[in-house]
């Protein structure tokens, strides 16, 4: 009899026995054991790589759409209906335990940000289909920092794999590009502006990884973070609802519109992100504005939460994939 055999997300090695690696952080046996009770056969894996600098938004990204999935609301239930998708939930406790720690941490107002030596954070998520197929999708809570570190080095062959997955979500700060900068009410001093241009490292890792390509097949979602920060400062320049939610009926549709007014507006604007070398670089690539708590308040405590946008860039990954 074969034996059951899963990729450890933390350490991206096959396991077929439970037992930890080399790795003094690998999640096994834990991980193992909670798939080992459901799955037969493991189902397939893709890697989402989150990017973007320190305080870019990552985590506040994740913990209130893994939240969701698991309470999902009537609207989303009825796009789950309406895209075959049964439900999205998690089984091992490594996963669990992570997001109820941060919750924890942003309901006492005390989220910090993802540290450079932390262990790699990461989130095991089970997508099942009405038709039976299962897959699973593992989103990286990759620190900011380690993030910048990387992009400083220009360390394209990294063996970091949460940066090599089969697509990527980049959240885009606002305050650490000088030229959407300039635009909010209460601007940073542009001297203090990062302007990382990470989309183009990113870039260069995933050719890298294609050994040397010139498009990247990967999908790219391009998020503009914390959008509610400037919707009311540009309202000539942009979609008058910039947000893609599941309630609207053409779902994909106003995605695809909206990516293209939100190009234009970063091709004006942004000194980090350029549509035309990235229109050139991706073969799937599209703009998304994202609030992923909806207000600029610190602490950010969870109850006070008001995300907006944040299921268009993870359905249009699955899409991208063939998952949906």
């Amino acid at each position: 009899m074969t034996a059951f055999e899963v990729t450890c997300s933390r350490c991206n090695i096959k396991c077929s026995e439970s037992k930890k690696c080399e790795r003094f952080d690998c999640e096994l046996p834990e991980y193992y054991n909670a798939y080992a009770k459901v799955f037969k056969v493991a189902p397939a894996k893709y890697y989402c790589s989150l990017t973007g600098g320190i305080n870019a938004g990552k985590t506040l990204y994740l913990i209130t759409l893994i939240d969701s999935f698991l309470r999902p609301s009537k609207e989303l239930k009825l796009f789950y209906q309406k895209n075959k998708i049964s439900k999205i939930e998690i089984i091992d406790p490594v996963s669990s335990g992570l997001l109820n720690k941060l919750i924890k941490q942003c309901n006492d107002g005390k989220l910090q940000f993802t540290v450079y030596n932390s262990s790699l954070e990461f989130f095991n998520l089970i997508a099942r289909l009405t038709n039976g197929e299962i897959f699973e999708i593992v989103l990286f809570n990759s620190s900011g920092e380690k993030i910048e570190e990387h992009y400083i080095r220009h360390d394209t062959r990294t063996d970091a794999h949460e940066l090599q997955g089969s697509s990527v979500i980049h959240l885009l700060d606002p305050r650490e590009d000088s030229g959407l900068n300039d635009i909010l009410r209460a601007p940073k001093a542009d001297d203090d502006c990062s302007n990382m241009e990470i989309t183009e490292y990113i870039y260069e890792v995933l050719k890298n990884v294609n050994k040397g390509v010139k498009i990247v097949n990967q999908p790219l979602a391009v998020c503009i973070s914390k959008f509610d920060l400037l919707l009311p400062l540009i309202p000539l320049d942009l979609p008058e609802d910039p947000f893609t939610e599941v309630h609207h009926g053409d779902f994909f549709k106003k995605i695809d519109g909206t990516s293209k007014r939100l190009s234009t507006f970063l091709a004006n604007n942004s000194r980090t992100v350029d549509p035309i070398s990235l229109h050139k670089q991706f073969g799937k690539h599209k703009y998304f504005a994202i609030a992923p708590f909806g207000s600029d308040a610190m602490p950010a405590y969870w109850k006070k939460r008001n995300p907006k946008g944040i299921y268009a860039p993870f359905f249009w990954i699955l899409k991208q994939l063939g998952i949906i």
